[in-house]
């Protein structure tokens, strides 16, 4: 396409283009490279294109637009001289046998008539592919557009000479500018200085008592307080935070961000209870606060209790059911409970006393977002954290040692229960932490053997996260100092001992190491096994359905594949007991060593154990028909050799001259 009808509206408004710098052309060069078929396109496009030039002026001029006489004038003689020049362009195309002199002559003349004289010379469409034209001179669209270009190369030159030519601070100023930003004093004593700030030293100490810093600074300032029962909920909420941050020593700064964290969730939630009031009947704000709290406990912990559920249901861990008829003890943790304002128009079936179900509910969120907000790291295991939040619930006290707490330094539940878990994930990958010289950051280095990629042994997140999420492995794999483990105390004793945890053996990566990440074709194989089963097998069948009857041999040699059609489709099935070896190796290089069986597991594999296993998990299903489902779609691994025993017996009988 040439250009668009705008260019020929525009042509007719106004009589020229505006012109910045430079001067109109006088004739349009054409390529000396052209063809005879690409002169008669160029040619072509451009008479059309100043055909609907005219086309347009004419309309303009029938429409009676706002047109003066000078531009009539103008676009009459620019349509004669045009029209004559297309003319004279088509004449010479249409000669008997027009060489490529006659061809040129007309493509620079029906190039001439759009270009030089309806353009004005402002553009010259001589290109065979879009777009077509090229423009001969600065217009205003050509300056809008590069001149932000410009601008930007501009910036960035600037910026790159800023970079060597500014005076730079040094390492250890940047890091002193930063402590005291935040309130250290820069100097080698306990509450600041650069070492106590690279290794977490140094932090503001949690204040007594939150609750009024909260409602004053975070309630009133929220749109929930216009709410009936904001009082009891301003008094309810903030008391909860503040009792979590005093008895399990979080940051303060850290519960003040998550109270905020909380009252933002839960003002989306009563927005939308208002939504879903409004599409059935009249909005009922009297219970706006309770039932968003009891939306919001569901959506938010909704993977939180399908884990504890699945805890719970291993029975060796010894966690009890949940219970909402009383508060949770959460470390001893005291607040207010909700008042009968706080009302859930959508409570539990079978609940209690609603309002001490709401409380609870309250004192859940409360939990999992102060124990989110310390994780850091340790968020990317969400079971992990999962695992905190349900002991914190249980405990009885937090058991923490707050006779080794300095007013400066780190809360005891960052200090003594989150970063002995992240030494842990920080030792399996990094040396050291040390200090950029050029940047003053914080600078990890990584382990000889990880800074390519990380070997096959060496523990990640999901290995660690899968730990807490496997019931059976978390019982037996969380060990104390004292070699005792975590699940033989009491369910409320638990979040006091995890202090004493021992992260170093609990979290071993010989222990915890489920999926080996190998740099090999069998991590591959074992990720698409299905798609090679599938076309070998296929493929086999194919070969095996057109392979014609062999010609015959001599008495004593026979074709590996048979004789007959039954030989070969045994041999097709041959594939399967192939794959299942194959993937077995696969499966074997892929799977970490706290997955793969031990050697007395083995040996009872090799003494038929696994017989007597399975027949009696086929035995537990519940319907026959389970047991049918179970039997055909899970069978044990040794099914996969019975096509060898079949092809094999398939073979005798076609050497025994039997007619298949």
């Amino acid at each position: 396409m040439m250009p668009s009808l705008g260019i020929h509206a525009r042509l007719i408004v106004g009589a020229c283009v505006v012109r910045i710098a430079g001067a109109a052309i006088d004739t349009c060069a054409i390529p000396e490279t052209f063809t005879a078929p690409q002169l008669q396109a160029i040619a072509f496009r451009n008479c059309e294109n100043v055909g609907r030039a005219i086309m347009d002026f004419q309309l303009a001029v029938l429409e009676q637009r706002s047109l003066s006489d000078a531009q009539r004038d103008v676009w009459q003689n620019r349509s004669k001289t045009a029209s004559a020049a297309c003319k004279a362009s088509t004449d010479l195309r249409r000669l008997p046998n027009p060489n490529m002199t006659h061809l040129r002559q007309s493509a620079s003349l029906a190039a001439d008539a759009w270009g030089v004289t309806i353009m004005d010379g402002a553009e010259c469409c001589t290109l065979l592919v879009p777009p077509y034209c090229v423009e001969q001179e600065w217009n205003a669209a050509l300056i809008a557009n590069i001149v932000p270009f410009i601008v930007l190369i501009v910036l960035f030159l600037g910026s790159v000479l800023a970079a060597f030519c500014l005076p730079k601070r040094s390492a250890k100023e940047a890091i002193i500018e930063k402590q005291k930003s935040k309130g250290f004093d820069g100097s080698g004593s306990p509450g600041g200085g650069v070492m106590g700030w690279i290794s977490g030293e140094g932090r503001a100490a949690a204040s007594p008592n939150l609750e009024p810093k909260l409602k004053e600074a975070m309630w009133q300032k929220c749109s929930l307080r216009a709410l009936p029962g904001a009082s009891s909920a301003a008094k309810s909420s903030s008391g909860v935070f503040s009792a979590l941050c005093d008895a399990f020593d979080f940051q303060a700064d850290s519960v003040r961000s998550q109270y905020e964290h909380f009252l933002s969730l839960w003002r989306s939630q009563c927005a939308m209870v208002a939504d879903r009031s409004v599409e059935a009947n009249a909005v009922k704000e009297d219970t706006l606060l309770g039932t968003a709290l009891g939306d919001l406990h569901t959506e938010l912990l909704d993977g939180f209790f399908q884990w504890r559920a699945k805890l719970a249901a291993y029975e060796p861990a010894g966690v009890p059911p949940r219970e909402t008829v009383t508060l949770p003890r959460v470390g001893g943790a005291r607040f207010e409970a909700f008042s009968k304002e706080i009302v859930d128009a959508t409570p539990e079936e079978g609940a209690g006393d609603m309002q001490q179900e709401l409380s609870a509910k309250l004192a859940e969120v409360a939990t999992f977002l102060c124990v989110w907000g310390e994780a850091g790291n340790v968020r990317f295991m969400p079971e992990a954290v999962y695992f905190i939040t349900e002991l914190a619930l249980a405990a009885k006290t937090s058991g923490l040692d707050r006779s080794s707490r300095v007013s400066e330094q780190s809360g005891l539940f960052l200090s003594q229960i989150i970063r002995p878990i992240y030494n842990v994930v920080f030792d399996e990958w990094y040396e050291e932490v040390g200090v950029d010289p050029k940047e003053g950051k914080d600078k990890q280095t990584l382990k000889d053997e990880c800074k390519a990629f990380l070997p096959p042994n060496v523990a990640n997140y999901d290995d660690w996260n899968e730990l807490f999420l496997n019931p059976e492995r978390l019982v037996s794999g969380i060990m104390l100092d004292d070699k005792r483990p975590l699940f033989d105390l009491p369910h409320e004793d638990r979040f006091a001992a995890l202090a004493h945890v021992d992260w170093q053996v609990s979290l071993l990566a010989a222990a915890t190491k489920t999926h080996r990440e190998v740099h090999s074709l069998w991590g591959v194989f074992a990720s698409t096994h299905r798609i090679w089963l599938l076309h070998s097998f296929l493929f086999f069948l194919g070969l095996a359905i057109t392979a014609e009857v062999p010609p015959e041999t001599a008495a004593d040699e026979e074709p590996m594949l048979g004789r007959s059609l039954p030989v070969r489709f045994a041999t097709v099935a041959l594939v399967i007991p192939a794959h299942a070896v194959l993937w077995w190796i696969a499966r074997w290089q892929t799977t970490g060593v706290a997955l793969r069986p031990s050697a007395e597991e083995r040996l009872a594999a090799l003494k038929g154990k696994w017989v007597t296993e399975w027949c009696q998990r086929v035995c537990d299903q519940p319907t026959c028909l389970r047991r049918l489902q179970m039997v055909f779609c899970t069978p044990p691994d040794i099914f996969a050799l019975f096509p060898v025993g079949s092809y094999i017996a398939l073979r005798i009988c076609d050497d025994g001259d039997y007619d298949l």
